[in-house]
């Protein structure tokens, strides 16, 4: 993100999602790269001389639970449960208006 309008008129919630977002792209990038490794790893690392097979046997026993450790660690981190979406001033003002008008309207009934 560049633009410093948007940086400094964004809300604390929208800060929230976005870190939440970035760490959560890192954390793909992560895997992706361990599953590349294991694949290469499947490809080069052997045991046995007679009959080869590979060091780990699968892609969980070679990463682990990381993944999921690492994402439920983000998760809670940001308390993804709900997010609380800020509105702009104009849709916080048009709500307002309407409101006064409902209120008017029923003011202008009772007499």
């Amino acid at each position: 993100m560049t633009d410093i309008y948007l940086i400094e008129t964004m809300g604390m919630n929208e800060y929230q999602m976005r870190m939440e977002a970035a760490q959560l792209m890192q954390l793909d990038k992560r895997a992706l790269n361990a599953e590349l490794a294991w694949q290469r790893q499947v490809v080069q690392s052997t045991r046995g001389e007679k009959h080869p097979r590979p060091v780990f046997d699968s892609y969980d026993k070679f990463f682990g639970n990381d993944y999921k450790q690492a994402e439920n660690r983000i998760k809670r981190t940001f308390n993804t449960g709900e997010y609380v979406v800020q509105k702009s001033k104009e849709d916080a003002i048009l709500e307002r208006q309407q409101r006064l008008n409902e209120i008017r309207g029923k003011e202008e009934l009772n007499g």
